[in-house]
């Protein structure tokens, strides 16, 4: 078993300087997300065969963004392919949009931003 990149630390930015030369590869999580960690940035990766979730990030503080920047996931394959839980309440890429909808602009909160991603043959089982 592979372990995952550990975040538990806020104001990180993981960033590849060279699109397409780092991957993230295999392994049951990819990035961990601990201890409340908040202000996250991860840009130019490319993530790929994970078999449960790529990012997993729990019980994290409501309000504070975690923003992906041109990556790419291919070929995941779990209950989710990012999975983030913040204050008790789930947010992953199948309720994020319709929960964004809900919200209104006065109440808006960043959880999860992603821009300029890839996601491609990802299966998630939801188990």
């Amino acid at each position: 078993m592979k372990e995952p990149l550990i975040i538990q630390n806020s104001g990180i930015i993981l960033r590849c300087e060279r699109p397409d030369a780092c991957l993230l590869l295999c392994g049951d999580v990819h990035i961990l997300l601990r201890h409340s960690v908040c202000d996250i940035t991860i840009q130019n990766l490319r993530i790929e065969n994970s078999s449960q979730n790529s990012i997993l990030g729990t019980s994290l503080q409501a309000g504070y963004p975690i923003d992906l920047e041109d990556c790419e996931w291919r070929r995941n394959m779990g209950e989710i392919v990012i999975k983030i839980t913040v204050e008790e309440e789930e947010i992953n890429d199948s309720n994020y949009r319709k929960m964004k909808e809900e919200t209104t602009e006065k109440e808006e909160k960043s959880y999860l931003t992603c821009r300029n991603c890839l996601f491609e043959e990802n299966t998630a089982t939801g188990d």
